[in-house]
């Protein structure tokens, strides 16, 4: 829903395009591998998630930005506010999920970067 959103205010020859398609790929990758971990840990009902995920994506909260401007500044904020929420996260899982906690880290290392590109 966000690269739609984006999408629809940036010009296809602008060069945010392709990072915008490079930045959907990556986040791509983010729920997935915590979904995995979930899944893996047994520590979660599933079924609520699911549940819960279902109704997201029938009825997303995504803004629609009038600009691209606007299409810039949102992820500028969300990309730190998400890096923050995933280590937050990260300090609750226990030790002994290493593996865990190294798929997250990950997962952060991409909000950092994607952080880095708005800031930069």
């Amino acid at each position: 829903y966000y690269t739609s959103a984006i999408d629809r205010v940036t010009q296809r020859d602008h060069p945010f395009s392709d990072w915008l398609h490079i930045w959907t790929a990556e986040e791509g990758r983010h729920a997935p591998t915590i979904l995995n971990f979930m899944h893996q840990t047994k520590q979660f009902n599933m079924h609520e998630i699911e549940d819960s995920r279902m109704q997201s994506m029938k009825h997303p909260d995504t803004p629609q930005f009038r600009s691209f401007i606007e299409g810039l500044v949102y992820p500028a904020f969300q990309e730190p506010a998400t890096e923050i929420s995933h280590r937050n996260t990260m300090k609750l899982i226990p030790a002994q999920y290493k593996v865990g906690r190294t798929a997250l880290a990950r997962v952060i290392g991409d909000e950092a970067k994607h952080g880095k590109f708005y800031r930069d």
